[in-house]
């Protein structure tokens, strides 16, 4: 274990933090398929439906993962939705047991990842498997 800090972004310290840490969640956002904005992250983050956390060093930010619980009929879910930053490597352990911990809090049934394909390698030893690929088709 590294001596990185994990720390959730509160609602009433999003404008605060916002400048910090809105390039690392556009960094995620790049790779969205254009379904959410910077806009639609600060709202759901503001409605607390969003969760920014935030890995790094004191000062310096390393990374922000979003993450959002999802209902279904039959599950509720943790969903992470971006990620972006440096030093994967350097954090990356240490927030998959914070995620797991958040989502366990929360009640949710499973952690699902939307990511590129990437993902799939790096999470493997975590225990995640594909379960499902995503098609899409942009409509004229």
């Amino acid at each position: 274990m590294s001596d990185i800090d994990i720390y959730g972004i509160y609602p009433s310290l999003l404008d605060e933090a916002w400048e910090d840490i809105s390039p690392f969640i556009q960094m995620g956002l790049d790779y969205a398929q254009n379904e959410l904005d910077l806009d639609d992250v600060y709202q759901g983050i503001q409605e607390n439906r969003i969760v920014p956390v935030v890995m790094g060093y004191g000062k310096e930010i390393l990374a922000v993962v979003t993450m959002e619980v999802v209902n279904k009929p039959q599950k509720r879910i943790m969903t992470l939705m971006t990620a972006g930053g440096t030093d994967l490597d350097g954090w990356l352990d240490e927030f998959m047991d914070v995620a797991e911990q958040l989502a366990k809090g929360q009640k949710c049934d499973a952690i699902y990842i939307n990511g590129r394909k990437g993902w799939e390698r790096k999470l493997k030893r975590y225990g995640y498997k594909h379960s499902y690929a995503v098609l899409t088709r942009e409509l004229q």
